[in-house]
């Protein structure tokens, strides 16, 4: 869909915007449970905790007719928790209360397994009101690059993804830890190389 105006310059109409911006501004793009990520392939990624429910489908139907399920069966509540999914439009279809903080918000949807996810309609001084999603997540995107109208929302997941996300947010540091030193060490010594033959060439 595009909006148009009249160029009176150039004597043609000329494009104001067009929708939808990019795949992802289509309803729902990628199904129930699934995350649409513009900028990193594929387009299409179940949520954590969550598998495409029939493989096949997903390369014969189209975008809006995958799912993802639960990868396992729940352990309410004590095999649970949250992990926190930032710059995401929120999902359709929720259940709000403004008189509730986010840490209010947290409880109810934590005590309540059929709760999938929460998140705070006013980010600003800590979060307040609340919103928390029950059945399937609907229309789910990331915030894309150059953008900041996200939001954090925080998913149920088992345990086990939790803990895996955290090894694996620990390795990634490592790594960027490691890389940085040996990147220090290199240039220290190309310092004291290039001093030491400078001063020997007085």
């Amino acid at each position: 869909m595009h909006r148009r105006v009249w160029n009176w310059k150039t004597t043609e109409w000329s494009i104001l915007y067009s929708w939808p911006y990019d795949p992802c501004d289509n309803y729902a793009q990628c199904g129930a449970n699934n995350n649409c990520r513009i900028n990193k392939p594929p387009i299409c990624e179940c949520l954590k905790g969550f598998i495409p429910k029939a493989e096949d489908e997903w390369d014969t139907q189209g975008l809006s007719s995958r799912k993802c399920v639960e990868k396992s069966s729940s352990d309410c509540p004590s095999g649970e928790g949250f992990l926190r999914l930032p710059a995401i439009k929120l999902p359709d279809f929720y259940w709000s209360n403004n008189s509730m903080n986010i840490k209010e918000c947290k409880a109810e949807c934590f005590k309540n397994c059929s709760c999938r996810a929460y998140a705070s309609p006013d980010v600003t001084g800590g979060g307040s009101g609340c919103l928390m999603w029950f059945g399937d997540l609907i229309d789910i995107r990331e915030c894309p690059p150059g953008f900041s109208w996200g939001q954090d929302i925080f998913l149920r997941v088992p345990i086990s993804e939790l803990v895996q996300h955290y090894l694996n947010k620990k390795k990634r540091i490592k790594i960027i830890t490691v890389v940085s030193t040996i990147t220090g060490i290199f240039i220290l010594v190309l310092v004291i190389c290039t001093v030491w033959k400078k001063s020997k060439n007085r």
